[in-house]
């Protein structure tokens, strides 16, 4: 930001494993930066995941066979 002295609006979306975080202090102000604006994403729930599957489905009036849903999500985990 300093480069382009903090009058630019700008958002960036960076994604990073969680094993990988401690690395960015090796990267000069990156650590700080994300600590201060970080969301962590976690892992869905079974429930979560359902919903997942189901609800961008379902808006455009699709239903799954009873069952499938449930199918689905066991095989991804």
């Amino acid at each position: 930001m300093a480069e382009l002295g903090g009058k630019t609006p700008m958002r960036v979306v960076l994604t990073i494993r969680d094993n990988f975080i401690g690395r960015l202090s090796e990267y000069n102000g990156l650590a700080d930066l994300t600590d201060q604006n970080m969301i962590r994403v976690t892992r869905p729930t079974w429930e979560e995941m359902c919903e997942i599957i189901e609800m961008p489905a379902a808006a455009h009036g699709i239903r799954f066979e009873p069952g499938l849903v449930s199918r689905i999500v066991s095989h991804g985990e």
